[in-house]
This record gives structure tokens, C-alpha cells and sequence, in this order.
């Protein structure tokens, strides 16, 4: 069953998300997503820093890819992603990406 997972960053801004998702993809639009990302969103939160909502098809795939290219990236552009931990619930459903099988 696919998850939610909710990272909210208060310290964040659009520059470090930019700079660390082209660290990682090479562009803000990547042509292949990691294994296991069904959809990514990303935007300020009113209250001011950072916000990424993603649904992954598990929690073990996001950690693969948070332990395999995001922590390693983000440490070479002198962030620290540790700081703030994601939350996880599970995807009952999904309108407008469709629901994975």
C-alpha cells in the first residue's frame, strides 16, 4: 500500500530545495524518479519555510532513497535533511494520479 510521507522544513526556502533537487536529479524536472516515487509536490509553507508531500509505494523505499541520494547530496551542499523528520501515513486514495495497483 502506498504512503504519504509529509516533511516540513521551517528553516527552508525555495533556493536550498532547488539547489538540492538539481544536486540530485540534475534538473528540477527529472526525466526517471527514483525507485519507488509515485508523485512529489513541494512548496513555502504560510508560516514560512519549506514543505515536501510525497507518496512513495513504502516507507522502505523512501528511506533507500533518502539514505542512497538525498542525505549525501544535501550534506555536500552543507545542509543538514536529519533536522527535520518526515511523517507517514498510509494512502487510502489518490485522486488525479490514480491509485498504483
Amino acid at each position: 500500500m502506498p504512503v504519504a510521507m509529509l516533511l516540513d522544513t521551517p528553516e527552508g526556502s525555495q533556493d536550498m530545495y532547488e539547489a538540492l533537487t538539481t544536486k540530485i536529479f540534475g534538473s528540477l524536472q527529472p526525466d526517471v524518479l527514483p525507485d519507488g516515487l509515485i508523485a512529489h509536490i513541494a512548496g513555502p509553507r504560510d508560516e514560512g519555510g519549506w514543505r515536501v508531500v510525497d507518496i512513495w509505494e513504502s516507507t522502505d523505499a523512501f528511506w533507500q532513497f533518502f539514505d542512497a541520494k538525498l542525505l549525501p547530496a544535501a550534506r555536500e551542499l552543507g545542509q543538514d535533511p536529519t533536522e527535520a523528520r518526515p511523517t507517514f501515513f498510509a494512502v487510502h486514495n489518490m485522486i488525479g494520479l490514480g491509485m498504483p495497483a
